[in-house]
């Protein structure tokens, strides 16, 4: 790169230091020329007495501003716990003779599903919008949808109400598991990109607490009302964090890209932003050059792309079929088919508490030990545990057998334990993967293909829960977990790529790597075979 003064350089805001940090500066207009000749813009501070002798100064460095800005974005990601945990507190107010929306218990039920209906019905248009409009106003819509919806519950005294009201929450739901992986996945650097990512699973748990916490505290209208002040907040932090300089690069709008590189890594040096950009600049080029009219087709039909889906496909399986989320919607059936020392409803907080609190490890290891280590490890001890929850199940239950009430609390810890070593790994370390593992060109549209899929897995999963608990009892839905989980360890051994340390240009260069190998190695088959059929 060759740095050259310019006389004609737009002006760009300064974000680092300046006025902005209460320091006064002169800025002098700089030319970056780089390599393949493009020319950029940008702002350098001139060489003066006043910058030799002073320490630059920022609001914050870019470590955290990307941690500040994740925080404001995941909250989108606490109203989806807030969904998920909306019910189990005030289901059975709802359907008692002092409900507020008299309810039977089958309309009921269709409250707490119907959320579905919206998760299934937008995935792929918030994927196309993200790509149209940017990742931070795709995932801002979901702030008024949450308000609206809240006002609707709120106010609503009739059960097609809460139909309505459940169903955007769908939509919002959808949306945020498409766009707020990728939002997270973008703004951060190499060194933190995982422990940013951990953030969506961590809030999520975070809201599903605070409904079991504010449910069981406040009346229904103020219940509402408290859930109606997170999204609130949402759309008042989240407004003032910048969109993802990817999303500016892929819209050819450089100069909004390096403003807001220069925003997400204040306190860095000029030339090491410039380098980042034009890295992320070259590996979206790249990524357009090859599938520039990416449909979703090309997405299912291109190897590499394909490779990645099926990647993430089993890993959605191992995490689904595990139950911690479904344990979580069925709490209190699931804790009062044992011997129970508290009331179930404290329990299922208790459990929420220990799923957000195991998430924290996560964080601190992901970009230290590495991903695929933490998601072997989780998926281990998911098994182990598993099976200890089934051996208690199936005595308590099948056998009859009249157990002590130690074996009770051994139960509990059991299942926490599930919880422990799934939020270690399989859990929180899926949002990142999937915006790691996709090239930057198909990543919203790869991203709202995987959401469709864990929302219809997950279905799958609150029916066979329910199914086989009915049928067989409590322990067949353990075992089943046990064998998933067992089987999750082999396969995530052998096929989970690892990303730890790698740019986004690493990584789609490992697969690509990857794939070359593989069609040489096909090649070399096909020549073989050729020859000894011409011999024959």
């Amino acid at each position: 790169m060759a740095f050259t003064s310019g006389p004609t350089s737009p002006a760009l805001e300064p974000l680092i230091g300046g006025e902005d940090a209460g320091i006064k500066v002169d800025i002098l207009p700089v030319t970056l020329a780089t390599s393949n000749g493009q020319i950029h813009y940008f702002e350098q501070e001139m060489d003066t007495p006043a910058r030799r002798n002073r320490t630059p100064s920022v609001w914050f460095t870019g470590t955290t501003r990307q941690i500040l800005a994740g925080m404001s974005a995941s909250l989108s990601a606490f109203s989806v716990g807030q969904t998920f945990g909306w019910s189990s507190p005030v289901l059975d107010l709802l359907t008692s003779d002092e409900s507020p929306v008299p309810m039977t218990d089958d309309q009921s039920s269709w409250v707490v599903a119907s959320v579905e209906f919206g998760c299934w019905s937008i995935p792929f248009f918030a994927g196309m919008l993200a790509d149209q409009i940017g990742r931070k106003w795709t995932l801002m819509t979901t702030g008024p949808l949450y308000a609206l919806s809240w006002a609707i519950a709120i106010y609503s005294r009739s059960v097609w109400g809460l139909y309505t009201f459940r169903i955007i929450q769908g939509l919002c739901v959808a949306t945020v598991f498409v766009v707020c992986p990728l939002f997270l996945g973008e703004i951060s650097e190499t060194k933190i990109r995982g422990a940013v990512g951990t953030l969506f699973q961590i809030s999520l748990y975070l809201g599903i607490l605070y409904t079991y916490i504010l449910g069981e505290l406040l009346s229904y209208q103020d219940y509402q009302i408290a859930n109606l002040l997170v999204a609130i907040l949402f759309m008042i932090t989240f407004m003032l964090v910048p969109e993802t300089p990817c999303y500016y690069i892929k819209k050819g709008r450089d100069k909004d890209a390096l403003k807001t590189f220069q925003w997400y890594r204040a306190g860095r040096d000029e030339k090491d932003i410039l380098e980042e950009f034009e890295q992320a600049k070259e590996t979206i080029q790249n990524d357009n050059r090859a599938g520039t009219n990416s449909t979703l087709l090309s997405v299912v039909t291109d190897r590499t792309n394909l490779k990645c889906i099926l990647l993430l496909q089993g890993l959605l399986v191992f995490r689904t079929f595990v139950h911690v989320q479904t344990i979580m919607a069925y709490a209190s059936t699931t804790f009062g088919k044992g011997e129970t020392f508290i009331s179930p409803n404290y329990i299922s907080m208790l459990y929420a508490a220990v799923l957000m609190l195991s998430n924290l490890p996560a964080t601190y290891l992901v970009d230290k030990a590495g991903r695929k280590i933490l998601i072997v490890i989780s998926t281990a001890g998911c098994s182990v545990f598993s099976f200890l929850s089934f051996g208690y199940y199936f005595a308590h239950e099948h056998l009859q057998l009249d157990l002590p009430i130690v074996c009770s609390y051994i139960n509990f810890v059991s299942i926490c334990m599930i919880g422990v070593f799934f939020s270690l790994g399989i859990g929180p370390l899926y949002s990142p993967l999937c915006c790691e593992y996709f090239p930057s060109n198909t990543r919203a549209k790869s991203s709202a293909l995987m959401s469709f899929s864990g929302t219809t897995l997950q279905m799958i999963d609150y029916k066979l829960f329910y199914f086989m608990y009915m049928t067989w009892g409590m322990y067949s839905n353990f075992l089943l977990a046990g064998i998933i989980s067992a089987a999750g360890l082999v396969w995530c051994s052998i096929y989970i790529v690892e990303t730890k340390g790698k740019s986004f240009a690493e990584i789609q260069a490992m697969f690509a790597a990857d794939q070359a190998k593989k069609d040489e190695k096909n090649e070399r088959n096909k020549d073989v075979r050729s020859e000894a059929s011409s011999v024959l």
